[in-house]
């Protein structure tokens, strides 16, 4: 129940929020709703062979201000794009900065999100997330490390 009230859609004079944003307008007979794709930078001065990721079928919410809805398995991405065109991104309310990981002395690296406040990262899998990575040397753009370090480095657990 409470993954339900934390995380839920719902409708308020014809306008469907998610939490207290308002994503879409339910007014006219058929609503619009589009799809956007949104390109985030990191905001380091740390130079790293990802150069940005790419996320498509993003939401784009009915605020004042510009800003982005991405959902991917439980969690919710929210985008603010500032007046400086700076991007600040939070994970289910919680400040994030695009980030990379590094494997195996820096020779295989994913592209991820770190927490602003600490050194927990966070990986998403999506088929909606690309990423260029630099183009300069052995790096191609679709080289995504060498995933069987990756898969050594993930312990994942069932319980029923």
């Amino acid at each position: 129940e409470q993954v339900t009230v934390h995380h839920s859609f719902s409708e308020t004079n014809g306008i469907m929020m998610y939490d207290d944003i308002n994503v879409f307008d339910l007014r006219p007979g058929q609503p619009e709703i589009n799809l956007y794709r949104v390109r985030l930078e990191s905001n380091s001065d740390v130079q790293s062979m990802v150069k940005y990721l790419e996320i498509t079928n993003v939401f784009r919410t009915l605020s004042l201000q510009e800003q982005y809805l991405i959902f991917i398995a439980d969690n919710s991405i929210l985008i603010d794009v500032t007046e400086r065109g700076k991007m600040e991104i939070r994970i289910n309310k919680v400040s994030a900065e695009v980030a990379t990981i590094f494997f195996n002395e820096a020779l295989s690296f994913i592209p991820c999100f770190k927490y602003s406040e600490g050194e927990d990262i966070i990986i998403f899998t999506s088929r909606n997330i690309h990423y260029l990575v630099d183009k300069g040397g052995q790096f191609c753009t679709d080289y995504y490390g060498m995933k069987h370090e990756l898969i050594e480095c993930i312990k994942s657990e069932e319980v029923f």
